[in-house]
């Protein structure tokens, strides 16, 4: 039998002592037994050659990652409140996205990192009823008793259909004259009625490029021949 090499190599895993022969036959041979220590000096063997211990600089770490996720706000209509009221029927609460990295290291610096496991936890949408219940209330005027549902405090003015370039009508059609008011139709409907102290009742029956938000716009026949300077001034909203 002609041996083609005799170099072994010695090394231990845990409590195994292995001892591998190469080429010894054709194929390569590896034994390897129980040994619960490993003498200093193993004696008999010649050739023996001992694996260097190898020290490197990569190295994985682990990072947590946690990032806010931001939560919506619904409005949304509820006959159960008064006209004017806003409740928060429910809380808005942030999400998150919880991301767990294996971070690859060389000398100490991230070289890569990728993600191992992610979590998610929804955010709840902040839910605010807006009341369209009517409240009634009675006041009494110079003009009589009247019965309102809601009040608002508006810059009110003054106009006439007499100006240049003007029809005389309003948007719905009518006539521009006391009794007819422009306001904004999403703070006031079209064709609501209203009493405003001093001027009396009216209807809404215009708009205005310039009437926008809390203001509203009193109509006259003749503005030279009214009474009314612009001013903050309540704005009563009446049924039929």
């Amino acid at each position: 039998m002609k041996i083609i090499s005799t170099t072994l190599v010695v090394f231990v895993v845990g409590s195994i002592l292995v001892i591998g022969v190469t080429k010894l036959f054709p194929e390569s041979h590896v034994l390897a037994w129980e040994h619960p220590e490993l003498p200093g000096d193993i004696l008999g063997v010649s050739n023996i050659r001992r694996l260097p211990e190898t020290q490197t600089s990569f190295d994985i770490s682990s990072d947590v990652v946690v990032t806010d996720v931001g939560y919506e706000t619904e409005q949304f209509d509820s006959e159960d409140y008064f006209l004017g009221d806003e409740v928060v029927v429910q809380e808005g609460l942030y999400g998150s996205i919880t991301r767990t990295y294996d971070v690859y290291l060389w000398d100490g610096e991230e070289v890569d990192r990728r993600v191992v496991s992610e979590e998610r936890i929804n955010p709840q949408t902040k839910r605010i009823a807006v009341g369209t219940k009517k409240n009634y209330r009675m006041m009494d005027t110079p003009d009589g008793s009247i019965t309102y549902y809601d009040v608002l405090s508006m810059w009110s003015t003054s106009y006439d259909g007499n100006c240049r370039g003007c029809t005389g009508k309003t948007y719905t059609g009518a006539l521009v004259d006391h009794g007819v008011c422009a306001v904004d139709p999403r703070v006031i409907p079209l064709y609501t009625k209203m009493f405003i102290p001093g001027y009396g009742f009216c209807r809404a029956l215009d708009i205005g490029g310039s009437i926008k938000g809390n203001k509203i716009d009193l109509g006259f026949e003749n503005v030279k021949n009214g009474w009314w300077s612009s001013r903050w001034t309540d704005v009563y909203l009446l049924d039929e």
